[in-house]
């Protein structure tokens, strides 16, 4: 059976993510360095304390549970913070991830789901989101689109800014 690995599962989408998942009987394990969640708030499968930059954990915990597939929601939100200390930022959201990546890849995890903000959809006319306003906005910067041994492309006005990574495909385990 495999087994989903799910990043910032302690945060308000992932510990939703992991709920859901949980109601549907999935395998899961979620790492969590709880500086934004809450332990209480990951109800289903083992919880792991720690952060996705650390490298000898990840890749523990990804041939320790056999994931195969890895949710990511462990990024920073806050937009003025993000312009206060840049830095954080970079390492969390940037650095941290491209750790996980590698992790991944080495682990042979054939599935990244990786979750992006809204703020990449920018500001809809007249300040209201509605199903209309879905399109991406040039208010986006960069997003990743990962696909295991697919392509992947940017739509809209963001494909200037895609930068996708194709996971190899899985050999048998």
């Amino acid at each position: 059976m495999s087994t989903i690995l799910v990043t910032g599962g302690a945060g308000y989408i992932g510990s939703h993510v992991v709920r859901q998942l949980g109601e549907h009987r999935e395998r899961l394990v979620t790492l969590d360095n709880l500086s934004s969640g809450y332990r209480s708030a990951v109800l289903y499968g083992e919880f792991i304390a720690g952060d996705t930059g650390d490298a000898a954990l990840v890749a523990k915990t990804l041939r320790e549970h056999r994931i195969d597939t890895v949710m990511h929601f462990a990024a920073h939100i806050s937009v003025p913070e993000s312009v206060e200390n840049p830095l954080k930022y970079y390492r969390n959201n940037t650095a941290n991830t491209r750790t996980l990546l590698e992790c991944s890849v080495a682990a042979g995890v054939r599935n990244f789901v990786f979750s992006s903000t809204a703020a990449v959809y920018g500001m809809p006319a007249g300040g209201i989101a509605t199903p209309m306003t879905y399109r991406l906005g040039p208010d986006s910067r960069q997003f990743i689109v990962i696909a295991a041994g697919g392509h992947a492309k940017a739509p809209g006005p963001a494909s200037d800014h895609l930068m996708a990574f194709a996971l190899p495909a899985q050999r048998e385990r």
